[in-house]
């Protein structure tokens, strides 16, 4: 039995391109300030990113990467969707090939751990539980997800950012 990975340190080189080329382009973000001092603010952003962050990991080999892209794109800045379309690129025929399906994400938890200001970027860890079938067989994983997000016209979107992984050692 074989499990889909990406490398971390191939979407760390990626998610660095990314942000470079986003810098080149101009982001337009929001500036967000002061998240922690608005409970109310903390938690949209917090729902948002578990929204997201779940959606872009439900692969199913019946549903297919169109389904898939039509439910993620709408959830992603246009650097975030370059983001996650170049995931989708390299797990797609993986997901296909292992007959790899999705069948719950439970949310175990959020945090907003980073709050940059002065490019509205807020970056929100994510605990989730996932259950998989992968070639017949049903497992399930807990995992831990930093999720970037930047608000546009008063909606929370995926988006990268240069993070490492120091603050989620279980990530």
């Amino acid at each position: 039995m074989q499990t889909v990975t990406i490398s971390r340190k191939k979407v760390f080189r990626a998610v660095l391109l990314l942000v470079a080329i986003a810098g080149l382009i101009g982001g337009g973000t929001a500036v967000v300030g002061g998240l922690r001092d608005t409970a109310s603010a903390a938690q949209e952003v917090e729902a948002a990113a578990a929204h997201g962050i779940g959606e872009a990991l439900r692969f199913d080999h019946e549903e297919g990467r169109d389904a898939w892209a039509e439910r993620v794109e709408p959830l992603c800045t246009e650097t975030g969707w370059s983001f996650w379309n170049l995931v989708g690129a390299q797990t797609w025929p993986r997901v296909m090939a292992q007959e790899y399906a999705v069948r719950s994400i439970e949310v175990l938890g959020t945090e907003v751990m980073d709050e940059a200001d002065d490019s509205g970027q807020v970056t929100v860890l994510v605990r989730l539980r996932i259950e998989y079938v992968q070639e017949g067989e049903t497992e399930s994983e807990e995992k831990s997800y930093p999720v970037v997000m930047v608000e546009r016209d008063g909606e929370w979107l995926m988006d990268v950012g240069d993070m490492g992984n120091d603050d989620c050692p279980d990530c």
